[in-house]
C-alpha cells in the first residue's frame, strides 16, 4: 500500500497538469481552461498570409475588458471593449458604441472547438522545467479552409505560453506565431 501511494505521489510530481497519460488534446484543453481561468492575459500574436503580415496586441482583464491593437506600428486599428460598450479609433479619433453581447468572446474563434475538430497526429512530450510541448497536425474551415502543423507550448503553470502554425489557409502559405503571458499589472481604461 504504501509503495503504491508513493508512485502515486512520483506520477503527479512528475506530471504537473494533473493528468497521468492523459492524450495530447486533453492536455491542450486542459491548458486552455487554465489561460480562461487567468484574471489577465496579454496576447502577441503574428500572422502572415502569403505576403500580408499583420502584428496583433491583445490584452484581456477578466472580467469583461479587452484592448486589440492591430500592426501598432503603422498606426492600425485600436478596440477597447469594457463590458457593454466598446470604442473604435478611427482617422477622425474615438467612436464609441454599445458593445455586441458576445463582443469579447468573439474576438477570436474558439482555440478549444477547433483543436476538438481539428487536431490529429498529436504528440505530447514534458519539458525540463516541467512545461509541455505538443505538436501535430490541425486543419479547420471558416470563411478558408486551412492545414498545417500545430506547436504549442504550456508552461509550468499548466497555461499556454507559445503557440505555432506553420501551413495554408486558402491556398496561401500562412504562418501564425502566439506568445501569451499572464502576468497582471496593466489596465484597460475608457480612451480619452
Amino acid at each position: 500500500m504504501r509503495v503504491r501511494s508513493a508512485a502515486i505521489a512520483l506520477l503527479a510530481a512528475l506530471c504537473p497538469l494533473g493528468v497521468v497519460g492523459a492524450a495530447p488534446l486533453d492536455s491542450l484543453l486542459a491548458a486552455i481552461a487554465a489561460e480562461e481561468a487567468a484574471p489577465a492575459v496579454r496576447v502577441r500574436l503574428f500572422i502572415k498570409r502569403g505576403d500580408v503580415a499583420d502584428v496583433y496586441y491583445i490584452d484581456r482583464i477578466r472580467p469583461g475588458r479587452l484592448r486589440v491593437l492591430k500592426n501598432p506600428r503603422q498606426n492600425g486599428l485600436e478596440m477597447i471593449v469594457i463590458e457593454d460598450r466598446q470604442w473604435l479609433r478611427t482617422a477622425s479619433g474615438w467612436k464609441s458604441a454599445p458593445a455586441p453581447a458576445d463582443a469579447i468572446s468573439q474576438a477570436a474563434p474558439s482555440l478549444a472547438a477547433l483543436l476538438k475538430n481539428g487536431l490529429s497526429s498529436a504528440d505530447e512530450r514534458v519539458e525540463q522545467d516541467g512545461g509541455r510541448v505538443i505538436e501535430g497536425e490541425i486543419s479547420w474551415s471558416a470563411s478558408t479552409t486551412c492545414k498545417g502543423k500545430l506547436r504549442v507550448r504550456i508552461g509550468p503553470s499548466a497555461r499556454p505560453t507559445f503557440l505555432n502554425f506553420d501551413g495554408e489557409c486558402a491556398s496561401k502559405p500562412t504562418v501564425f506565431r502566439q506568445a501569451m503571458s499572464y502576468e497582471s499589472g496593466f489596465v484597460i481604461d475608457p480612451p480619452n
